[in-house]
């Protein structure tokens, strides 16, 4: 028999009171639904206690996840909720429903009013991602800035969002200091020596780009991304023998990588190895790169091991399929 909205609101109710007082969640933990049809649901409220939920407070969602019925039901269930003890935690906790659902703009608004009376460490803190989730990064910055200037001492995963906020900002040579303090008090944590890595790289100082990327390469061997910028790192450093090792580690770790198999095939190529430069090379002609510098470079590695013939070929053809005069010029020079 078909069950009233109402009903399944309760059995929702229920079911998490069940949960809780079973030890199953605790506190805000937890979410489930129940499928209306192939695009209506309905879900449990996030930053809600499963043990103290009304049939008001259940949403309808489809399969998107958009809301199907007014946020208003929402806050009215709020207010009435025994963990709500002040305005400003109503807006809080609004503004952390509102932002599961995409609604970033409005959650910003109530989380901005919070902040003109009370300066709450963890409406700011939200705020800030917020600023940086909508690419407002020199706000994001901002709103860290004063976090710290209050004394507050941010976790591992802010001090991450503070720092992409500074490099997304323009400053590169910010985010590496925040990232290397943070990689001070965690030094085996892969993800942070790679940011320091990226940043430094950003920053153009590529020697400490390597330090810190060949730490995070000893962290996480099989990291195509890191070995890879390693490789270019030792190539911009005229290292071609590092840059070499590094580039077919990349590739070998992920085949289907074209920009490591590009680096691969030109650290080969640099090296003098024109028999591996040549296969490589038409591996990424053969996987769809059909530029005329890859052309070119099959056709010299071919002259440099005597395959004459394919050398000729590939080079007559593009001399007739190149239409930039320069670059005809040069394809006639190395024939």
């Amino acid at each position: 028999m078909y069950k009233s909205d109402f009903e399944i609101k309760k059995e929702l109710c229920e079911s998490g009171r069940r949960i809780y007082n079973d030890g199953f969640v605790a506190a805000n933990d937890g979410n489930f639904s129940v499928k209306i049809d192939d695009n209506t649901y309905y879900v449990t409220p996030t930053g809600v206690s499963k043990g103290f939920m009304t049939p008001e407070m259940i949403c309808k969602v489809d399969g998107q996840g958009n809301l199907k019925e007014a946020r208003s039901i929402v806050f009215e269930s709020l207010k009435d909720s025994a963990f709500i003890s002040q305005k400003w935690e109503l807006r809080y906790y609004g503004a952390y429903i509102l932002r599961q659902f995409g609604e970033l703009n409005e959650a910003a608004t109530m989380l901005e009013e919070n902040l003109k009376s009370n300066s709450d460490s963890k409406s700011m803190e939200m705020l800030a991602e917020i600023m940086l989730e909508r690419g407002l990064y020199s706000k994001s910055a901002n709103l860290y800035e004063k976090l710290i200037a209050k004394g507050d001492s941010l976790s591992v995963k802010s001090a991450i969002k503070y720092a992409d906020a500074l490099y997304s900002s323009g400053y590169p040579e910010k985010a590496v200091e925040v990232v290397k303090a943070e990689c001070k008090k965690s030094p085996s944590n892969f993800l942070l020596n790679k940011l320091t890595g990226d940043y430094y790289w950003a920053a153009s100082e590529a020697d400490s780009s390597l330090k810190y990327y060949l730490k995070a390469e000893k962290i996480d061997k099989k990291n195509t991304f890191v070995k890879l910028n390693i490789s270019f790192i030792h190539s911009k450093l005229d290292n071609f023998s590092d840059a070499y090792i590094y580039a077919s580690r990349a590739y070998y770790g992920d085949s289907t990588n074209l920009k490591a198999l590009q680096q691969y095939a030109s650290c080969s190529y640099k090296l003098e190895q024109f028999k591996e430069a040549k296969r490589l090379y038409e591996k990424l002609l053969f996987a769809g790169d059909s530029s005329s510098r890859t052309k070119l470079l099959i056709g010299i590695s071919s002259y440099m091991i005597e395959d004459y013939t394919r050398g000729e070929e590939i080079l007559r053809n593009l001399i007739d399929e190149d239409e930039d005069d320069n670059e005809r010029e040069n394809v006639k020079n190395a024939l």
